[in-house]
């Protein structure tokens, strides 16, 4: 999939986040529709391969930020403030971040199958670290 010009690049991408919004939206929900998770990554993981490190970085972060806001309305009734969303959701999309880049670094390197499984340990990684560094747990948690 190669791009004509930078207007097709910059629509692309925004279809790619917006998709996979609409995927972690629907799959990391109070009643989730999980196996949408699955394919959430996919989308943003193709645009992470044609852009720079940072467009990779924003590409895949964003989509799990901007789709974890389906939870902002349940944190917001159990009286949390908005820096614990933030925090919670903040490193979940750091988290996924970094694993897009390092994604795109082994790909582009040549290690298909390392960057392909690179992503996923990334992520079951973030998860693990957060629940045992924090007081909230599981909270936000794929899983």
């Amino acid at each position: 999939m190669e791009f004509v010009n930078k207007r097709q690049a910059v629509l692309a991408a925004i279809l790619a986040v917006g998709l996979s919004a609409v995927l972690v939206w629907f799959g990391n929900d109070l009643k989730p529709l999980w196996p949408l998770l699955w394919f959430a990554p996919v989308p943003v993981l193709v645009i992470a391969l044609r852009g720079s490190v940072l467009e990779a970085g924003l590409a895949v972060g964003l989509p799990w930020l901007i789709g974890s806001f389906s939870l902002w309305g349940y944190l917001h009734r159990l009286g949390l403030p908005p820096i614990v969303f933030f925090g919670i959701f903040g490193i979940a999309a750091a988290a996924m971040a970094f694993a897009g880049i390092l994604f795109r670094a082994l790909v582009r390197g040549g290690a298909i199958w390392s960057g392909l499984l690179a992503f996923p340990a990334t992520a079951v990684v973030a998860e693990y670290v957060r629940n045992l560094t924090t007081p909230h747990g599981t909270a936000g948690s794929l899983a």
